[in-house]
Formats: C-alpha cells, structure tokens, sequence
C-alpha cells in the first residue's frame, strides 16, 4: 500500500467576546426595585399593582430573549463544526467498522487454533480422566500468553489432580470401593477435594439419620405390638350379676370360698379393700366356707 499522507485536523478558533451594558441595566434595576422592594398595596391600589407586576415582568422576558437569541448566534458556529465533523466520523467508521470485523475474525481464528493445540498438549500429557474444559481458562487464549505459561500451568494443574485424587485414594482404604467410588464422582464435578470430603461426609450423616430412623421406626413397631398383645391377654370385663338376679351354673362350674387373713391394714385401706370387693361382686362374710358344688 502506498504510503498516504497523515489526516491533520486544523482548527482555526477565535473566543467570541460578548460586550453588554450589565453593569448600567445592573445599577438602574437596583435603583427602580428598590422602591417596590417590600411594598404593600391596598385593596383600591391592587390595578396599579397587577400594573407594576406587568412592567417588571416585561422587563425580565424581554432579557430573557435576547439571552436566547444571543446564544443561538452565538453557537452557531460551533454547531456547523459539529455537524462537520460527525460527517467525517461517520466516513471513517464506515471503513473502519468493515475493517474491524476483519481483524476480530482473524483474532478468533486464531484463538481457535490455540485451543485446539492446547486441547491437544492435555490430551497427550494431561490426566485423560479430566476434560480439557473443567480446568480451560481463557487467558491463555491472549496473544500475549506465551506456549510455555500455558503448558506450564496445565503441568501444575496435572500435578495437583493426581495429587489429590490419590489423597482420596488412602482415605478411601479404611471404608472401601464405596467411598472411594462416591469420592471420585463428587471431586470430578469440581475439582475440590474440599467438595469430595464434604460429599462423604454428607453421605454417612445421610446414612447414620436413615438408622436412627430404622430404629426409631423399630421401636414403635415392638411397642405398639406389646400394647396388643397385652390387650389380647388382659381378659374381658365380666358383667356384675344384680344382687337378686338368678345366675344358673353348669355341672362343671364350681363356687371356691378362700380363706383369707389380711393383717396391718389402715382403716382407709381396709375400707378401699371392702369397697373392691362389693364393687366386683365379690361375697364375702367373716367365716370361710369349704369348697362346694353345684
């Protein structure tokens, strides 16, 4: 390409100067306000107050405008510049924008390739069990990251893997194939020894609550069977026969009178005994009988 000859942008520029009779218009509003300064109108006088208002705000809109108008002369020149100038930018990024989708292909291309010859150096020298994306990091991409950092650190990261999984490997031997398998899986999703520690140590909290609750669950069961086992055995109420009511026995039904000697009872406990056994329809008199059949 021929050499061309350097854009200079040359800008001729003169401060514009803006003379006006401030301080005159300054003094004369001073002199006139102040005699409106603080003034209070009557009711029949409120006419020449709406007139005054008037006046005055005649005087403002009026140095308001010129302010405007001012402005708008002012800039003028600059607003034409600036209209200019965007012409010109709009131009080159025009060029530079097609430019620009050039180079960031290219910059892609190249970064492809990088990462295909990375992928490549890991799945030659790396830990085949581990993806090359688990541990890929972007920066070394950058043309500025040379061949040798980028090998070096996958060489350090290498190191560390096998490290750590044979760190998992003896602390599995105590346990056996279950943790060592449960500890692989939950380490290659992240990397983290940390996480693979935590995974287990999870699993046999996991494992201790799943007992805690087989005997909890255990121990209901056996209890409840007790109570209908108890139940089962404990025999049925009999209904108390009326003191008059006719009770026929068979040939095989027996009446017992024993003998009993109760000794040391308080008058509340011997009374409660009575009490029993009226309330169970136990007869008893102070003599014992002898066995009998009906």
């Amino acid at each position: 390409m021929a050499e061309e000859k350097a854009l200079e942008v040359r800008v001729e520029q003169q401060l514009g100067l803006l003379n006006w009779n401030f301080d005159e218009l300054n003094a004369q509003l001073d002199e006139q306000l102040e005699k409106y300064r603080g003034l209070t109108f009557t009711d029949d006088q409120m006419p020449e107050a709406k007139k005054t208002r008037a006046a005055l705000n005649k005087v403002a809109t009026e140095i308001n405008n010129r302010k405007i108008s001012v402005k708008k002369e002012f800039c003028a020149p600059y607003e034409q510049f600036e209209a200019q100038a965007k012409v010109l930018i709009n131009k080159i990024k025009d060029v530079s924008g097609a430019i620009d989708q050039q180079v960031k292909s290219y910059e892609e291309s190249k970064k492809e390739e990088k990462r295909k010859k990375i992928a490549a150096w890991w799945a030659e020298n790396g830990k085949r069990t581990v993806p090359i994306e688990k541990i890929f990091d972007e920066r070394w991409l950058n043309a500025t990251c040379s061949d040798s950092k980028w090998q070096d650190e996958l060489e350090t990261i290498k190191v560390r893997i096998t490290n750590q999984i044979f760190t998992i490997s003896m602390m599995s031997e105590d346990v056996g194939q279950e943790k060592l398998d449960l500890m692989l899986t939950e380490y290659m999703k992240r990397l983290s020894l940390d996480d693979a520690v935590k995974a287990w140590k999870d699993h046999e909290e996991a494992i201790k609550r799943a007992e805690q609750e087989k005997e909890r669950l255990e121990q209901e069961r056996l209890r409840k069977e007790a109570e209908q086992a108890e139940m089962a055995a404990k025999p049925e109420p009999q209904p108390v026969p009326e003191a008059n009511e006719a009770h026929e026995l068979g040939p095989d039904d027996y009446l017992y009178s024993p003998t009993f000697k109760v000794v040391d009872l308080t008058f509340q406990q011997a009374m409660d005994l009575t009490n029993y056994m009226k309330n169970n329809g136990i007869k008893f008199i102070s003599i014992a009988k002898e066995r009998r059949k009906k």
